[in-house]
């Protein structure tokens, strides 16, 4: 576990340090920017890169909540990896247009302040409710109109505002549904003693309840950490179980397989999937878009995932897309359906460039 970590983290702020590098040298080389000038940017660098990672260890080893610090961190992290996106992709012409290249990083800089404005609005702006209606050859008749709300990657934390949770528990309850599923990342850190953030999420209300999985932010921040907020809140977290919503309806769910690093046995899925009743319908909750095709060769009805983002921001979204085999929206496999959300939050930088956050509405038919 801890070479594993060594590792990784190696790694991340190796990339983390060449993606300044890049950025500041093609300042400093297209501008022509001179040596006293070259220190100051140098010392910005720093300290927005720092800042971040500063407030990322204050934060979690020594549970020092210095919110304006870790918002800065965050923000210039997303601020740096739109730039890094935008420079990149400017590559291209620079190689046609050699001469130009002051006028080609001007551009680029230009529109990476643009979009860093632009994705911070849309990200701290409300969820929006993405409606989605899926129409099966067979449903028993109870089931139709039957509603379930999806909710993913909330990513509560230190810097999450209850204001903003209350507006989503009110929009969520106004949709009236008869199941509400959290597909995991609700927290990112211990939020039971962060004000009325657990209260707030109490107020969440279905007609059959609401129901859970973890993400690998679960485990990030404590798993049992989150099975205690569960317990707070009422709601069901399913650990590699099955659960019988009504006679004509069931919902399993499976653990995150971030399990197993941290010295947790894999659970297999087709342990779960093998309790699948093809005489009920059948809703699959895995927070990662995976297992699809073997959930559906067993039964499942629906599957609703979530992890993605939709990739959030550049390069990550472009990332996602090619990682993913089902990254963000609805597929469907024979007469059942895969829904990847985007997240009702956002995770790190406070940016969302090709996304929105949503809260999903599915409402079930038959044709």
């Amino acid at each position: 576990m801890k070479i594993y970590f060594a590792v990784f983290l190696f790694i991340v702020l190796s990339i983390y340090f060449l993606m300044h590098f890049y950025i500041y040298t093609r300042l400093v080389n297209d501008f022509s920017i001179p040596s006293p000038w070259r220190r100051l940017i140098i010392f910005i660098f720093l300290f927005g890169g720092l800042s971040f990672i500063i407030g990322e260890i204050l934060a979690r080893e020594f549970s020092i909540r210095s919110k304006i610090l870790l918002f800065f961190g965050l923000f210039w992290l997303g601020t740096v990896s739109i730039t890094l996106s935008f420079f990149l992709f400017s590559e291209i012409f620079r190689i046609f247009f050699s001469s130009k290249k002051v006028l080609i990083t001007s551009i680029a800089l230009s529109l990476s302040f643009v979009a860093v404005l632009f994705s911070t609005f849309n990200a701290l702006s409300n969820p929006k409710v993405k409606e989605v209606k899926l129409t099966y050859k067979s449903i028993h008749p109870s089931l139709k109109g039957f509603k379930i709300v999806q909710l993913s990657d909330v990513h509560l934390g230190i810097l999450s505002r209850e204001s903003w949770l209350e507006k989503v528990v009110e929009k969520v309850n106004s949709l009236e549904p008869d199941l509400i599923v959290i597909t995991g990342d609700l927290i990112d850190s211990d939020i039971n003693g962060i004000g009325k953030l657990p209260k707030i999420l109490k107020g969440l209300k279905s007609r059959y309840g609401v129901f859970a999985v973890s993400g690998n932010h679960e485990y990030y921040a404590g798993i049992e950490r989150f099975y205690e907020l569960a317990e707070k809140t009422g709601f069901k977290v399913l650990k590699n179980e099955k659960f019988e919503v009504n006679e004509n309806l069931e919902i399993i769910g499976i653990e995150d397989d971030t399990e197993k690093r941290f010295g947790e046995e894999v659970f297999k899925p087709e342990q779960l999937f093998n309790k699948i009743n093809k005489n009920k319908f059948t809703i699959f909750l895995s927070h990662k878009p995976k297992y699809f095709e073997l959930a559906v060769s067993y039964g499942a009805d629906l599957q609703l995932s979530g992890h993605t983002h939709a990739g959030q921001i550049p390069p990550m979204d472009l990332i996602v897309f090619l990682t993913f085999k089902y990254p963000y929206g609805l597929y469907k496999l024979k007469d059942s359906y895969l829904y990847t959300t985007s997240g009702t939050g956002f995770w790190g930088p406070p940016m969302r460039l090709f996304s929105s956050s949503e809260i999903v509405k599915i409402v079930l038919d038959s044709y």
